[in-house]
């Protein structure tokens, strides 16, 4: 699995970039660079382009995803893009979850309307 973070000061977004299948163990690593990154930039929405990574197949897996971001404290006012090749249900079952958790994250496959999705909560 391999990951990168990084913000994007013209854009006002961090960008993330996985390659390889997301596990919990991936998803505690990245959510804490993430949460580093939203109090060194201030910024609060994270592209996070998956178009070449896969998603484990275990459910009880995904489900305990977004409790792994919840206790890194992030801010509610995060706003996470996903930006995936294939909505595969197991994409769509983490983004139900997140969701029934209070996290605002959503899927997409086009990267331009995702960008505008963060945008849309642009709070400056």
């Amino acid at each position: 699995m391999k990951y990168e973070l990084s913000y994007d000061q013209e854009r006002d977004l961090i960008i993330g970039k996985v390659e390889g299948n997301i596990d919990p163990a991936i998803v505690k690593a990245m959510a804490s660079e993430f949460a580093e990154l939203v109090s060194s930039s201030g910024c609060s929405k994270l592209l996070n382009d998956l178009r070449k990574a896969g998603i484990t197949h275990s459910a009880i897996d995904i489900y305990s995803m977004p409790r792994i971001v919840d206790k890194l404290g992030l801010p509610i006012a995060c706003r996470r893009a996903l930006l995936v090749s294939d909505a595969s249900k197991d994409f769509q079952f983490l983004e139900t979850v997140s969701l029934n958790v209070g996290q605002q994250v959503r899927i997409f496959k086009d990267p331009e309307l995702a960008i505008k999705w963060l945008e849309m909560y642009d709070s400056s």
